[in-house]
């Protein structure tokens, strides 16, 4: 009888290498799933840099310290991150490694595992020119203006403060009154309506003035210039006579007989100074002093100030935190609203029609319209509806500015202040661009309407 068989306590070759094979598979599965993991930690970090360093003026600094933020703790050993960027584009790459949990010599791996990951991103941020129509009526006066332009202030932080360089934003201020003074530019103003008309002759022969530029008149001293509404110089008085025809005329660049008339008043003035201290001038012929001046004398006429050109000028094409600064503190509540003569002239200030006519130094603007890098933007800051015998006439007048505006690609938006906001609204371009603002959060709603509009989009 043979000897009985005895279970020995080896594994047989072939289980063994299939053993070891299973060992293998399973740590390569296992440090690949790390390493995965730490590739999806690493793309995740280098988004997070990309996103909010590369517009920072510190991004090294804040890209290392994002990368600190996002990765402590985490099974990953990161070197510092390598960012570049320039105006058109940011790129970060980071690389690390996964410190192994076992060595895998038996497949001919050993050490910890490298990871990296890159991430680019191109700017899509677009040449911005904004229009900002303002009431400055003497419903604005005191505490509002005060707010109004605390406001503006952080409007302005948002709008250049995020920016390296300042080209890529220009505004222009608009206070609109009863009328639109414009700035010290004579040369846009119809060569006609320059000479004194037969009412004024005498006053200007005593007085020795050439024309209605010379610096004596009232508003030149001040380099004050209105023009007269275009619907008085046409003799439009009925809402049918606004037509879109009639309209579009109003964008025409001033050359010929679209050229604005310069508004004069022969009206003694309702008040005898501005709400910064200028007072208003006047001058009266000797046949009609001013001290019982009648206004029927139309063989001789005097001149005065009007209310309705207030002190605070149109500003240009302001592309520096700076030069906005400062334009704010020209800002003066006056007399009567007229917000539709306000957006006419923002209008001009956005225009192509009207490019080089501004300011020295920036003959491109305004740009042409439907450049894929470039916005315009007119925003309505008013507190309701116009008001007096020509109300009707403005609120229509202002509502087919808006249109055309809109159609040639500008982007409305409107602030109600203190007032009824269904009209301001009806010129935004949709309702979500349509604000609403008291003294107490007018601050905070120029800062959310600035942000909307400043808006950074980085695309990958």
């Amino acid at each position: 009888m043979g000897q009985p068989l005895r279970q020995g306590g080896g594994l047989s070759p072939a289980f063994a290498l299939m053993l070891t094979g299973v060992l293998a598979l399973t740590g390569v599965v296992i440090e690949l799933v790390r390493g995965y993991s730490g590739q999806s930690l690493l793309s995740a970090a280098a988004d997070a840099v990309l996103y909010s360093a590369a517009d920072s003026d510190s991004a090294a600094e804040d890209a290392a310290a994002l990368v600190q933020a996002n990765l402590a703790g985490r099974h990953l050993q990161v070197g510092p991150p390598s960012l570049s960027q320039n105006e058109q584009e940011a790129q970060v790459i980071l690389q690390g490694e996964v410190p192994a949990l076992m060595a895998l010599s038996a497949i001919g791996k050993s050490g910890d595992l490298p990871v990296a990951a890159a991430a680019r991103a191109s700017s899509a941020r677009t040449r911005i020119e904004i229009a900002l129509v303002l009431d400055v009526s003497n419903s604005m006066s005191g505490a509002p203006m005060k707010a109004i332009k605390q406001g503006l202030a952080e409007f302005g932080e948002v709008l250049f403060g995020r920016e390296r360089r300042n080209q890529d934003r220009v505004v222009s201020i608009i206070p609109a009154t009863g009328l639109v003074n414009i700035g010290d530019h004579p040369e846009l103003f119809h060569p006609e309506s320059l000479t004194f008309p037969f009412g004024l002759q005498t006053l200007a022969h005593e007085r020795g003035w050439s024309n209605l530029l010379t610096r004596e008149v009232p508003g030149r001293q001040r380099k004050a210039f209105c023009a007269r509404l275009p619907e008085h110089v046409d003799g439009i008085d009925r809402l049918a006579e606004l037509t879109p025809g009639w309209i579009r005329k109003l964008e025409l660049a001033p050359r010929g007989e679209a050229q604005p008339r310069l508004h004069y008043s022969t009206k003694p003035p309702a008040i005898q100074q501005y709400e910064d201290g200028t007072p208003l001038r006047a001058y009266a012929p000797r046949e009609n002093p001013l001290e019982r001046y009648l206004e029927n004398r139309r063989d001789k006429l005097g001149i005065f100030d009007d209310p309705d050109c207030g002190v605070s000028p149109i500003q240009a094409h302001l592309s520096t935190w700076a030069a906005y600064r400062q334009a704010l503190d020209t800002l003066h509540a006056a007399f009567n609203t007229n917000t539709a003569e306000g957006v006419m002239w923002g209008w001009r200030l956005l225009s192509p029609q009207w490019q080089g006519r501004w300011q020295q130094g920036a003959a491109e603007l305004p740009r042409p319209y439907g450049q894929a890098d470039n916005r315009k933007i007119l925003v309505l800051f008013s507190d309701g509806e116009h008001m007096g015998p020509e109300a009707a006439l403005r609120d229509r007048k202002q509502l087919l500015l808006c249109r055309e505006m809109k159609r040639k690609g500008i982007q409305v938006y409107t602030v109600a202040f203190e007032g009824d906001a269904r009209f301001v609204a009806q010129c935004a371009s949709e309702r979500s661009l349509a604000y609403k603002a008291t003294s107490g959060n007018i601050r905070t709603v120029l800062t959310r309407l600035a942000s909307a509009i400043n808006d950074v989009v980085l695309t990958k």
